[in-house]
């Protein structure tokens, strides 16, 4: 099985059997290799990871991010959000907002994705 995470215009292609046995810090090392930061939902069932693409021409930086399932070890869902944010919204939904990298701050979109059934629930 082969896991595809989109970034930024380039695919990575990570294979499940190179996540079999690995730490989730050492699936964010292979994938981001380094400043990211692991954040758990409540229950520690899923993990958030997020990255920071530091570009001084931008308000917010961009945010590349993966939700790693604990039960399932490996990858359910990614995205990267321009002059963007991620939160865990409750145990097992995330919210993700993008907005205009403009002196003032306005929300452009944002989407809530549930990571236990894996799909969106809504999409602004």
């Amino acid at each position: 099985m082969t896991i595809f995470i989109f970034s930024c215009n380039n695919i990575k292609q990570i294979d499940k059997e190179k996540q079999d046995g690995k730490s989730i810090d050492e699936i964010a090392k292979q994938i981001y290799k380094k400043d990211y930061k692991i954040i758990y939902n409540p229950g520690k069932l899923y993990a958030l990871v997020t990255q920071r693409e530091l570009n001084s021409t931008k308000l917010i930086p961009d945010l590349k991010f993966f939700v790693y399932s604990i039960k399932k070890q490996n990858i359910i869902f990614s995205d990267t959000l321009y002059s963007g944010k991620v939160i865990w919204l409750s145990p097992e939904t995330i919210k993700a907002f993008e907005y205009n990298n403009k002196a003032k701050l306005s929300l452009k979109r944002y989407y809530i994705y549930d990571v236990k059934h894996e799909k969106y629930i809504t999409d602004f």
